[in-house]
C-alpha cells in the first residue's frame, strides 16, 4: 500500500480503502527491467501506470532527432511512479522510458486503473484534483499540442465527465 501513496509526484492515492487498495494490488503485475530496457517510448500508448519498486528509470526527451542521445529529463526512483499523465488523460506518451540500473517495478493496467475511476468515489476526487494540477494543463498543452482553449475545453468536459460517468475523455492532441 506504501507504493501506492504518491503516483507521478502528485496522484495520492492514501485515502483509497483497504478493500479498493486490494483490489488494484490483485492486477498489479511485477516486473524486473534489466539495465537499458526500453518500458515504453515515445509515441507508445500509454496502457499502464509503472512504480518503481527498486531501481531507477529515466524519462527521456525523445525530441532530439537526428541521431543526438535523447535528454534525460527526470530519473524515477524507489516508490516512484510514471506514465500517469499520459494514461489519465488518454494521450501517447511524450518521452521514452529506460531503466538506467537493475528495476524491479509494477505495472498498474489501465483497465484496473478505469475500473477504480468507475468504482470508486474517493479515487476520482483525487484524480479531479489531481486534473486541476497546471503541470496537467501544460502537458496538454507543451506535451500533446494542444490549444489552450482545447486544454481548458479538455480539462472541464474531463472533469465533469468524470463526476457524472465516472471515466475519462480521451486528449484530443493536434496533428
Amino acid at each position: 500500500r506504501q507504493g501506492l501513496v504518491d503516483l507521478d509526484h502528485t496522484l495520492e492515492l492514501q485515502h483509497l480503502s483497504r478493500s479498493e487498495t486490494r483490489a488494484l494490488a490483485e492486477d498489479i503485475d511485477p516486473i524486473y527491467y534489466p539495465p537499458g530496457t526500453h518500458i515504453y517510448r515515445e509515441g507508445d500508448p500509454a496502457d499502464a501506470l509503472h512504480v518503481v519498486i527498486r531501481g531507477r528509470v529515466e524519462l527521456r526527451d525523445a525530441a532530439s532527432r537526428g541521431g543526438a542521445p535523447q535528454v534525460p529529463t527526470r530519473s524515477v526512483g524507489e516508490g516512484e511512479a510514471f506514465g500517469a499523465i499520459a494514461l489519465f488523460t488518454g494521450s501517447a506518451h511524450s518521452v521514452t522510458a529506460v531503466a538506467v540500473e537493475p528495476t524491479l517495478g509494477w505495472r498498474i493496467p489501465e483497465s484496473s486503473l478505469r475500473r477504480l475511476l468507475a468504482e470508486s468515489s474517493r479515487f476520482r476526487q483525487v484524480v479531479g484534483d489531481w486534473l486541476q494540477r497546471p503541470q496537467i494543463r501544460q502537458y496538454l498543452v507543451v506535451q500533446q499540442g494542444l490549444g489552450e482553449d482545447d486544454a481548458d475545453a479538455w480539462l472541464a468536459e474531463s472533469l465533469v465527465t468524470l463526476a457524472q460517468d465516472g471515466r475519462l475523455p480521451d486528449a484530443r492532441p493536434v496533428e
